[in-house]
């Protein structure tokens, strides 16, 4: 796994928190930079919905300024992070 898609799996986590029933889904959160570059710890605050906007774009959170390196095969295999369906 690349750098960039262990951040990507570090930010799903993030975001499967966010779901939790005591967390503030209107809330910003911290999400890792996905740009891969060696010493990059740049967090990002967003919220779990400019998250998922990322991610149904494709797109990787990335921190001002920070381009990704290269383009990473496994980021088509990214899914989507939904809220549960409330009953």
């Amino acid at each position: 796994m690349t750098r960039a898609g262990l951040m990507r799996e570090v930010n799903r986590g993030v975001r499967l928190f966010a779901d939790e029933p005591d967390s503030d889904t209107d809330a910003s959160w911290e999400f890792f930079c996905e740009c891969g570059a060696e010493g990059c710890f740049e967090h990002i605050l967003i919220s779990p919905f400019e998250f998922d906007a990322l991610r149904r774009a494709e797109a990787p959170v990335l921190a001002p300024g920070h381009p990704p390196l290269t383009p990473d095969a496994d980021s088509a295999q990214d899914e989507l992070v939904s809220a549960p369906a409330s009953s």
